[in-house]
């Protein structure tokens, strides 16, 4: 077997065996160094499998059509007989040619993505595509954004009818982040991939848990509720349904962080103590910064005035109606 292995050529041997036989029309050097390591392993599995030493025309080959394999797009044309028409796993929807020719003329050199033809300055890449979803949704403004985060606040300015109450929404993405961070380092493990995936997952848990706690505030605000008492009534109302999600999610990391191994726990340390502090920051220390900002800071509004003035003709009509009654009596 040792004999079988001192067949095998060197990889830099290979390599040049394969240059010299594609006179100058071989792949690149690089691609042909992976090819040739990759196959020259794939070589020493087979011998200690008991297989032959392969003959180094075999090897020049393999390499050959490893290294072109390697070079070739790795998506494919194919025929979508899902009865789907914008099917995800299959790249959504086709193109048309006049999308294509039009990405093409654009793609192949410069063009004006930031750049205002009429006043020379620099522009916005919004503006071609303002117009453009004016007219297909109807709407008189639009706006896109790739931030998901943007987005994100964009639809809670909507929601809430303030700028800066979804401000107080992310509030408390820090404090959760933090504490991930914080039982990763207590746990000794690295930050990564993973780590960064349980980061990403345990911001969006956090917005969720805030924005129905506001709406629960919103809610009791429209009731006519005191700041104060709505607060802290949409707190406890919040508090049971927090607590079994925060449970739960916890109680099925901790297996995958126990048995998953240094793929898996990262991202589950994160997440553990990210809800653990997050937990707290949402039902405590976010409604203490919401009445700062309304009572201090003056930069969330809380108006019931119109709610009491609802009330107020129900008491007139019950004093009236008992009056009524009275005399009728006497």
């Amino acid at each position: 077997m040792t004999s079988a292995y001192r067949q095998l050529p060197a990889v830099e041997t290979l390599v040049q065996a394969i240059q010299r036989r594609a006179n100058g029309d071989a792949p690149p050097h690089e691609l042909l160094v992976d090819a040739a390591r990759a196959e020259l392993d794939a070589a020493r599995s087979a011998i200690a499998a008991g297989a032959a030493a392969p003959s180094i025309e075999h090897l020049i080959g393999a390499t050959l059509a490893r290294s072109h394999s390697a070079a070739q797009p790795s998506l494919r044309p194919l025929i979508n007989a899902t009865g789907v028409i914008i099917q995800t796993n299959l790249g959504r929807a086709p193109l048309s040619d006049a999308a294509l020719r039009a990405m093409r003329e654009v793609g192949m050199g410069y063009s004006n993505l930031e750049y205002d033809l009429a006043t020379g300055e620099r522009g916005s890449r919004a503006v071609h595509l303002t117009g453009l979803l004016c007219r297909l949704t109807g709407a008189e403004a639009a706006l896109a954004v790739n931030n998901n985060a943007a987005a994100i606040y964009l639809a809670l300015v909507v929601q809430f009818n303030s700028i800066t109450q979804p401000l107080l929404v992310y509030a408390a993405v820090p404090f959760g982040v933090v504490g991930g961070l914080l039982g990763l380092s207590v746990m000794g493990s690295s930050f990564g991939f993973m780590a960064f995936l349980g980061v990403a997952s345990l911001a969006g848990l956090i917005i969720s848990h805030v924005i129905v706690l506001f709406d629960f505030i919103e809610e009791m605000k429209r009731e006519g509720e005191p700041l104060r008492q709505a607060v802290v009534d949409a707190g406890l109302a919040r508090l049971r349904p927090v607590l079994t999600t925060v449970l739960a999610t916890v109680g099925g990391l901790i297996p995958l962080a126990m048995e998953g191994g240094p793929l898996w726990e990262p991202m589950c340390y994160v997440q553990i103590a990210g809800m653990l502090v997050a937990t707290v920051v949402t039902l405590v220390i976010v409604p203490v910064l919401y009445v700062i900002f309304v009572e201090d800071l003056h930069l969330v509004r809380w108006e019931t005035g119109s709610v009491e003035h609802k009330h107020q003709p129900r008491a007139e009509l019950g004093t009236l109606n008992g009056s009524a009654l009275n005399s009728a009596i006497h």
